[in-house]
């Protein structure tokens, strides 16, 4: 945006440009953030195949409950972290992920520019997986 300032003798042009602050990164969302976000992705059935698909009883057992009653999912879960690998979800799809669901509310539907950012999201989202699924 150009101003104009006043230096006490004379106008002279002035350009203020506008510095965004560095996004913190979203540590946790609802279970519900989670889900609809894993959702609009493509991912909820294939979390859900993958806690299915874990071998050791007890463990399996333990996702299961975790997946079913937590209120929150955690960035740095130990479950998230076991199972984005099967996903094909690395720590940049992660973040994206995340920050998409954190636009989403339970009171309301994803829409505006909320929309428009988890489509961005999920765009990033499968470049992402893409670039990891060709360097396997």
């Amino acid at each position: 945006m150009n101003v104009a300032e006043f230096d006490g003798v004379s106008f002279f042009p002035v350009e203020i440009v506008e510095v965004a602050e560095p996004a913190l990164p979203v540590l946790q969302v609802t279970m519900y953030q989670a889900q609809m976000a894993l959702l609009h992705v493509g991912k909820l059935d294939q979390v859900e195949a993958a806690i299915t698909a874990i071998a050791d009883p007890l463990a399996r057992r333990a996702a299961e409950i975790a997946w079913r009653t937590s209120n929150v999912v955690r960035r740095n879960s130990p479950l998230l972290a076991a199972l984005a690998p099967g996903l094909n979800l690395d720590e940049a799809a992660l973040d994206a992920l995340f920050k998409g669901a954190a636009l989403i509310t339970l009171d309301s539907t994803v829409s505006g520019s909320a929309l428009n950012q988890l489509v961005e999201l999920t765009a990033q989202i499968d470049a992402l997986t893409a670039q990891i699924s060709q360097n396997i």
